[in-house]
């Protein structure tokens, strides 16, 4: 504040406060100071409100709608947020699942060994391993273009590990099994079921 605001507002007090507030400095008030720099802050807000020109009041429609606006911006924002952390958390499902797939192609066979075992296992958390592995399988092979290998090679898990037919067959079965572009063949000895 410039010294002439501070010369107008102490001018422009009452002489009674002027003289209340002498009198305390001279009796070593150490919070004269601090009150009269905080008065003349006061008369000057006061003095700035008042050449300012009163806003209207508003309205209840006026509010209800300034309301509206805010609660629309805000949850706008929300459902902004919300979709920027469903991309983040897709890209990161993404990342992972590709992170999978490269290392199940780098596994080769014995992946295919591993969904045999799963299947054997012959529990629901074991066929749902199996599952996963077989569509991450058909992924694979989808990428590399090489479906019309795959199907055969997977074939019907149900057909080949039900009771009726492992006891049908005649002591193996064929089951092919490409990966990477290649179809290799393995005879897999069937196991009658206990």
């Amino acid at each position: 504040m410039s010294s002439d605001v501070i010369r107008r507002s102490v001018t422009d007090l009452p002489d009674r406060e002027k003289t209340t507030l002498l009198a305390r400095l001279a009796e070593g008030d150490p919070h004269v100071g601090n009150e009269l720099r905080a008065l003349v802050r006061d008369r000057q807000a006061l003095q700035s409100s008042a050449a300012r020109p009163a806003a209207a009041p508003r309205s209840a429609g006026e509010l209800r709608a300034r309301a509206d606006a805010i609660r629309a911006a805000r949850e706008r924002k929300q459902s902004e947020r919300q979709e920027a952390e469903r991309k983040r958390r897709a890209a990161e499902e993404a990342r992972a699942r590709r992170a999978r797939l490269d290392a199940i192609s780098q596994r080769g066979e014995t992946v295919w060994r591993e969904v045999e075992s799963e299947i054997e296992r012959r529990n629901a958390s074991g066929y749902d391993m199996a599952a996963g592995l077989l569509l991450d399988l058909k992924t694979i092979a989808e990428e590399q273009a090489s479906t019309e290998d795959f199907a055969p090679a997977a074939g019907d898990p149900r057909t080949a590990y039900s009771q009726g037919a492992l006891s049908r067959t005649a002591g193996s079965t064929r089951i092919a099994r490409p990966l990477g572009g290649l179809q290799t063949k393995r005879l897999v000895k069937a196991r009658p079921l206990q």
